[in-house]
């Protein structure tokens, strides 16, 4: 049962992909949403540490896959498929900025889920 899993990316794999979207029953769907988000979040707070440790490589790694977890979770919450991090930014920009749901800026922002190390 997915909804007590703790790894989504397990799930994920497991997902109908049909060419870029997925399919997914509403229950699993919300689930991986929230897996990916507590991951976002879980990997943000590492980021907090690695800044009061002056850890300044390892807090960019930990803010990067922060936002590679919630932009996870935005795509699938949406439907949209990705395998990859360069197929995450691209289709980021394809689905978000280019429909005007998201701007030219805030598609190169990491700032746009409200990240803050403080």
């Amino acid at each position: 049962d997915l909804t007590k899993q703790k790894n989504p990316v397990f799930f994920l794999r497991r997902c109908k992909l049909r060419g870029n979207s997925m399919s997914l029953k509403e229950e699993e769907r919300k689930a991986l949403v929230a897996l990916y988000w507590g991951k976002c979040e879980e990997t943000l707070q590492d980021a907090r540490c690695n800044r009061e440790q002056k850890r300044w490589n390892a807090t960019v790694n930990r803010l990067y896959y922060a936002l590679f977890h919630a932009i996870t979770a935005l795509f699938v919450n949406d439907g949209v498929a990705v395998s990859s991090h360069q197929g995450a930014k691209i289709r980021f920009g394809k689905e978000y900025v280019l429909t005007g749901l998201a701007t030219e800026a805030e598609g190169n922002n990491p700032n746009l889920f409200g990240f803050s190390l403080t």
